[in-house]
């Protein structure tokens, strides 16, 4: 019994946590009919417990988890024992008995469905542990990272991972491919390029075809590769592929020129279409323009913050979570807004994606001088004195209510001068926005000329030596 209540604690919250969301959702796509219902009975329950779990966990209770960790075993048991019939009563038959030869990665499933799962899931949490343990209020940028992280995670696996079919087979003379319950026949005389890229995790295989099908133009797929040690080597998969499909083209164009087409078109409309799929970054206007957006910004906060806005932010406002959450939401905006527009003017998916990520980034820098300026220009009333006593060397707390504590230079021999409980005086100013900001030009001008009159030997005229 011990040993039970020793296994049923991980079984439960982790299986739950990381496993059956994976299964559920992998339920509710394969199956249709009445096994899509019986797929849908133990996500009603759960969504019960789930409520029940936020609410105590909300409530700070210690027992928050109980219902979710006997109800989650339960949940996996059931779903289990549904794949294992929908399995044997509906099994992958071959009708037409021809050899199938599969060339899809077995890893697909896990690069696709639990690999989010895990990433997301650990973001959502290290989100909760920051949010219930106050860490905004000391670092903001602390809640910024893990959101970064989410947006660059959904961007990445929309591009790399979640656009890769299921299941691909080799069936000789067409490859057959399954994605998301769906089924495609794919002559080899239909594909029109096939381009691999090994230095990817996951590899890939890109298969562009003359007439879409059901699944698009494009066809990616994660292939099958064995253990190498040369990093540079060419996929198998890839190099026969290229070489069949080049002789099905072969085969097609000679039928196509016995039935009396234009052989000279053909290949006319072929050096097309390659001269289309050709990419130059300096020749396309919103590559160009990403470039430029990107250099805009890391100039103007480099330039803002070293050299022309020298206040320093020492204190945020208490809803700074809700300042953050709305100052990031229009760069995630902007960053979709970015890559759709990329997309619509030919910039491949990969350069695009990349572009919009250097994109966002630069936004991101540029957020904070940029808040600092919306922070001063609505602030009501100009910058105001305070008094302050200092705790220790660098460190002050407001005698007034209102102002934040300071926590300034702490190192610097300025202080020595001071003692404990001396009151200083400090010009801030309360921004429109809840931001507090320190005169820093004119802390810094008197640092100077006390480290001047104490250590003069270390300046050289007005430049500091040592």
């Amino acid at each position: 019994m011990d040993t039970f209540v020793r296994l049923l604690f991980p079984v439960g919250f982790f299986g739950g946590l990381f496993i059956y969301p994976f299964l559920q959702y992998f339920a509710l796509r394969r199956m249709c009919g009445g096994w899509r219902i019986l797929a849908f009975l133990p996500l009603v329950p759960m969504c019960i417990v789930l409520i029940v779990m936020i609410q105590g966990l909300l409530q700070q209770s210690n027992l928050w988890p109980i219902l979710f960790i006997f109800f989650a075993p339960l949940a996996l048991v059931y779903l289990a024992i549904l794949f294992a019939c929908h399995k044997v009563m509906h099994p992958i038959a071959n009708k037409s008995n021809i050899y199938m030869t599969k060339i899809s990665s077995t890893s697909t499933q896990f690069y696709k469905k639990v690999l989010p799962l895990f990433w997301f899931g650990f973001l959502t949490f290290f989100i909760i542990g920051l949010i219930r343990g106050r860490i905004y209020e000391k670092a903001p940028i602390a809640l910024l990272v893990p959101f970064m992280g989410v947006f660059f995670g959904f961007f990445i696996m929309k591009k790399l991972v979640w656009d890769l079919a299921d299941e691909v087979y080799d069936c000789g003379k067409f490859l057959f491919v399954k994605n998301s319950g769906m089924e495609e026949r794919v002559e080899l005389s239909n594909i029109m390029n096939v381009s691999a890229s090994t230095y990817t995790n996951p590899q890939r295989i890109t298969l562009k075809l003359v007439c879409p099908g059901q699944f698009g133009a494009e066809i990616s797929f994660s292939p099958t590769t064995p253990f190498i040690i040369n990093p540079f080597a060419k996929n198998k998969i890839a190099e026969d592929l290229i070489v069949r499909v080049d002789q099905a083209r072969t085969l097609r164009q000679a039928l196509s020129d016995s039935e009396g087409m234009n052989s000279n078109i053909a290949v006319q409309n072929a050096d097309n279409i390659e001269c289309k799929n050709e990419f130059s970054l300096e020749k396309n206007t919103a590559a160009l323009a990403a470039l430029f957006i990107m250099a805009s910004m890391l100039i103007y906060a480099l330039v803002d913050t070293v050299f022309i806005n020298l206040y320093e932010v020492v204190g945020y406002p208490e809803n700074k979570l809700l300042l953050m959450v709305l100052s990031a939401m229009p760069i995630c905006l902007l960053g979709f807004v970015i890559h759709g527009y990329m997309i619509r003017s030919s910039v491949p998916e990969r350069e695009s994606l990349v572009l919009t990520i250097l994109c966002v980034l630069s936004l991101a820098i540029a957020a904070h001088p940029l808040l600092q300026r919306i922070d001063k220009i609505l602030a009501s009333k100009p910058m105001q004195t305070y008094n302050y006593r200092m705790i220790k060397p660098g460190v002050f707390e407001p005698i007034e209510v209102g102002p934040p504590e300071l926590n300034l230079r702490t190192q610097c021999e300025y202080w020595q001068q001071y003692t404990k409980n001396d009151t200083l005086q400090f010009s801030l100013q309360h921004g429109g926005l809840g931001m507090w900001q320190l005169d820093g030009e004119a802390l810094d001008r008197d640092i100077y000329v006390y480290l001047k009159k104490l250590h003069p030997s270390n300046f050289i005229g007005n430049f500091r030596i040592k």
